[in-house]
């Protein structure tokens, strides 16, 4: 898969092992808070953030990885959304992403 996320964040680096299933692609934009890939369908985001506990977009507190379901394929959009992980665990992403 091709990081465009670097690209975007250049500070951003991803995490070890990020092995996205076949289908899903970088989504990321420079004007996003953070990097984001999405699902083949269309219907689940995924954001990645820093590793780095100080860098992270939303505090400390938050988790590295946040996983969004929308209404509308291919389309965040704040109302529409829907949590459905927040997780620091690659392995709970991936675990989570090979069953939808």
């Amino acid at each position: 898969m091709t990081i465009y996320a670097e690209k975007c964040f250049p500070n951003w680096s991803a995490p070890a092992g990020f092995d996205l299933p076949e289908g899903w692609r970088d989504d990321s934009w420079h004007n996003d808070a953070l990097p984001k890939f999405v699902s083949p369908c269309g219907f689940y985001f995924l954001w990645v953030d820093y590793e780095n506990l100080l860098d992270r977009e939303w505090g400390r507190d938050f988790k590295r990885y946040l996983i969004v379901k929308v209404k509308e394929a291919f389309d965040v959009g704040v109302s529409d959304e829907e949590q459905v992980l927040i997780t620091d665990s690659f392995d709970e992403v991936r675990n989570f992403i090979n069953q939808i």
